[in-house]
């Protein structure tokens, strides 16, 4: 991560053209003391209105309000460090534990639990004695440490279940005294999963996106905000949208109406032509530009001919877009292409063959794990919810309704929006580990893959039970236990071909 972190949050002074997402000749970097997209007049999705100024000012307050303070950055932190110390008593002193998600992407509020992955490496000893990528491990891997997490005063909670995954919830809980009687409350939770280091990935690009225009977080906030109190929000295994999608939907919005650049696409080295966009079942797009990187490239070179955005209008705009332009039935934000495309082209080759005939509305493409569709938790039903919502969110902006109306649920209070000023982004959030940024290419030394990045390999190694070994002996070990693996696979397969 950028040492400059989240503080050095400068917006976009982009003109962007509807159609494709990219900016325009001579489009720059805004250097305003205020997050400001720049737009020409007919990419501008809606006009101002006479609400705009309050608007604006209540989209920045809740930002402002909602970002995490030092101090609970700092007691997250001691959290992780106490579930990493029960782990490395538990499995060994090489485990470490991660956070990600909205407690280090800059997209994320204060008093949300936390996101955290195990990483329990592959080492010779575990190789020969676990099946490593398999549930079972991981079930037990979890079950271990949250046995030495409760020794250290940590409590085990109800985790979300996914499927094909294994969590725990760990909670952090205070006893405090209310009149003559003593209530537990809870301070801190984290979600721990386990040997799932892709997320990671996930949150260096949203971070990126964060530092490059401050207007993603402030719509990012918002909008998640607002899809609780319409009642399309909640747990990806109760059907919803996770939170990383629909950022991924603002950050997309951002590009193809205002000229928002994909970090993919200013990624250092990136061919052109047809293999600019790989797409194959499996493959992991990692090569996307830091916000420094972006930040090079985009130097101005010509100013003038755009006028400012407020917030209030791109989050006007965000409805409108998504309630009637965008095409639930072919089109995919693709922020990794940060251009409109729909679903038969040919990026999207691995998103259409995981489908398998499946189609529900609204397709997101996962910008690293490229083949997996965001919607997978939705159904028709709650695609059409979604639709809908979006059409009436844009009705009541347009009829001169508050954020305050808007964000609060039918027959609850409205929230409090106070602007919190002083604070710069960074001082809220934790750190990514070093690794998550390496993206030089790496070989296994058991199968002999190449991966671009040392993130990618690691995931490869706990997956498959591989390790870089200086052993010739414990290589070939490895090759032959792979070799019979797949030998065994192949004969199960056509015996429940065969129907034996």
């Amino acid at each position: 991560m950028a040492a400059a972190g989240l503080a050095a949050c400068r917006p976009l002074g982009f003109a962007g053209r509807a159609s494709t997402g990219c900016p325009v000749p001579g489009a720059r970097l805004g250097r305003g003391r205020r997050p400001a997209l720049a737009c020409t007049a007919a990419v501008a999705d809606v006009q101002e209105a006479p609400t705009d100024v309050s608007l604006d000012a209540d989209l920045r307050g809740l930002a402002a309000a909602a970002c995490p303070r030092p101090q609970e950055k700092a007691q997250r932190h001691r959290l992780l460090q106490t579930i990493e110390a029960a782990a490395r008593g538990a499995l060994g002193r090489d485990v470490r534990v991660f956070a990600f998600g909205g407690c280090v992407d800059g997209c994320g509020e204060g008093g949300e639990e936390m996101d955290a992955v195990l990483y329990v490496p592959v080492t010779a000893s575990r190789a020969a004695g676990s099946a490593f990528g398999s549930r079972r491990l991981a079930g037990r891997c979890l079950r271990e440490v949250a046995a030495a997490c409760r020794e250290r005063g940590l409590y085990l909670g109800n985790a979300r279940k996914r499927r094909g995954s294994s969590t725990i919830r760990l909670e952090e809980h205070a006893r405090v005294q209310a009149g003559d009687r003593w209530q537990t409350c809870l301070l801190r939770a984290c979600e721990l999963h386990c040997q799932e280091l892709l997320p990671l990935l996930s949150s260096r690009l949203l971070r990126g996106y964060a530092e490059l225009e401050g207007h993603v977080r402030t719509l990012a906030i918002a909008v998640k905000r607002w899809s609780q109190a319409a009642g399309i929000s909640g747990a990806t295994h109760d059907g919803f949208l996770s939170p990383f999608a629909w950022t991924l939907l603002v950050i997309y919005y951002l590009q193809v109406r205002h000229g928002l650049p994909s970090l993919h696409a200013l990624a250092p080295g990136r061919p052109a032509g047809p293999g600019r966009w790989p797409s194959q079942p499996g493959y992991c797009d990692v090569a996307f530009a830091s916000a420094a990187e972006a930040d090079r490239q985009l130097e101005p070179s010509v100013e003038g001919g755009r006028e400012a955005l407020s917030a209030a209008v791109l989050f006007r705009g965000f409805f409108a877009f998504f309630g009637y332009a965008f095409d639930w039935d072919a089109e995919v934000a693709s922020v990794r292409l940060g251009r409109r495309s729909d679903l038969g082209s040919r990026h999207f080759a691995a998103l259409r063959a995981s489908a398998s005939g499946r189609a529900v509305g609204i397709n997101i493409e996962n910008p690293i794990a490229v083949s997996r569709n965001l919607n997978s938790p939705l159904n028709d039903t709650r695609a059409c919810e979604m639709r809908e919502a979006f059409r009436r969110a844009d009705a009541r902006l347009a009829a001169g309704e508050g954020l305050g109306e808007l964000l609060a649920a039918p027959g609850g209070e409205l929230p409090c929006l106070e602007l919190a000023g002083g604070l710069g982004l960074q001082e809220g959030f934790l750190r990514l580990p070093d690794f998550v940024d390496d993206t030089s290419p790496c070989v296994c030394d058991v199968c002999g893959r190449r991966f671009e990045g040392r993130l990618l390999l690691m995931q490869h190694q706990v997956d498959r039970g591989h390790l870089n070994s200086d052993s010739a002996a414990e290589l070939e070990r490895l090759r032959t236990g792979d070799a019979a693996a797949v030998a065994e696979a192949a004969d199960r397969l056509r015996a429940a071909l065969s129907g034996g």
